[in-house]
């Protein structure tokens, strides 16, 4: 018995470090993206993916937009849905990350899933999260949507998720 339970333990953990996406072939380019559940992580250990760490490295956030989420960012969750393979998403998905370390936003609230260039994900997380357009930022509080960013922002990524929840506060 105790064996049994040591294997199932065993296969337990395991499972639960198995990768989340798949690396796919672009044909495209000859280099490959991701299709799944992603993390910033995943991204920053990818030895192709240079536009990332350096996106991260060189963006300085708005100090005033930081305090604020600093602040009130933690009440929220953050969903990002990108492709591996966008410009958009190398632009922007590196600064978001700055953004949420630089806030101390608590990243087990963050969840990101890559798209592939039909922008379907692996499990189906285009239709979920109604997304046609990546990166696509989304941020709920209590598991409703309070707002999202498609695209691109209007101002920066910290001045538009102040923005979002200035708005959701105000609504509450």
């Amino acid at each position: 018995m105790k064996r049994l339970f040591f294997a199932l333990l065993i296969m337990t953990s395991f499972s639960s470090f198995a990768q989340s996406y798949e690396t796919i072939k672009d044909d495209k380019t000859g280099g490959h993206f991701y299709k799944g559940t992603i993390s910033f992580d995943d991204l920053s250990k990818e030895k192709a993916f240079d536009w990332y760490r350096s996106g991260v490295d060189g963006y300085k956030p708005d100090g005033e937009a930081i305090a604020y989420l600093s602040t009130h960012l933690a009440d929220y969750d953050v969903t990002t849905i990108m492709g591996t393979w966008c410009d958009d998403s190398h632009m922007w998905v590196p600064k978001l990350n700055k953004v949420l370390a630089t806030a101390n936003y608590p990243m087990m609230r963050h969840a990101m899933y890559a798209l592939d260039r039909d922008k379907k994900g692996k499990n189906g997380e285009e239709q979920q999260y109604k997304v046609t357009m990546v990166p696509t930022f989304i941020v709920s509080r209590n598991g409703k949507e309070v707002g999202r960013i498609t695209e691109m922002p209007k101002k920066s990524i910290e001045a538009d998720l102040a923005e979002l929840i200035k708005a959701d506060q105000k609504q509450r």
